[in-house]
């Protein structure tokens, strides 16, 4: 029995050091969008509100962490000032982003009976600097997981600029 618990251990050490391993904040909140040099180049979007998502798939960052692979990575930037970065996983019918999320952030409370494979839903949680929102919803042909990490300090700056795009749409 001590033999499972071990093996159990062990298993879960490995797994965490792993994911401890993709550097998913290799830029610092605040930084231009000029310090990002990816190979292959990244997608970027500009609008005319002063946002910029700069996507690459998490392959470029993380090569190593092919448990990963399949998620998306969104460096969200205002007026040239990261401020929040996104993880999006579809169809992959695993929980990889929870395990980040958590292995990184802290676990967060979960409806009690359920394993984190079978848990749906959001939750948002804070440590001393940033805003944690993590989302496990079912899609057609799967699951979907979103993780976004925000600075506390642009957290203002974030709804200011979706307050204008609302008003900017209309």
């Amino acid at each position: 029995m001590n033999y499972l618990y071990l093996k159990i251990f062990l298993l879960l050490i490995t797994l965490t050091s792993e994911l401890f391993a993709c550097n998913i904040k290799f830029r610092n909140f605040g930084t231009s969008p000029d310090a990002v040099k990816l190979n292959p180049p990244p997608l970027t979007i500009n609008d005319p509100l002063g946002g910029l998502n700069i996507l690459t798939p998490i392959s470029t960052l993380c090569p190593q962490n092919k448990e990963l692979f399949g998620t998306m990575v969104s460096l969200f930037y205002i007026n040239n000032e990261l401020v929040e970065i996104r993880l999006e996983r579809y169809n992959q019918n695993d929980r990889a982003l929870m395990e980040l999320a958590i292995a990184r952030y802290g676990d967060f409370k979960r409806s009690l009976g359920l394993d984190r494979k079978s848990w749906q839903g959001f939750n948002k949680w804070e440590n001393s600097n940033e805003v944690i929102n993590y989302l496990a919803t079912p899609i057609q042909g799967g699951n979907t997981e979103k993780l976004s990490i925000t600075s506390k300090q642009h957290v203002n700056k974030i709804s200011e600029y979706f307050s204008k795009k609302e008003q900017w749409k209309k």
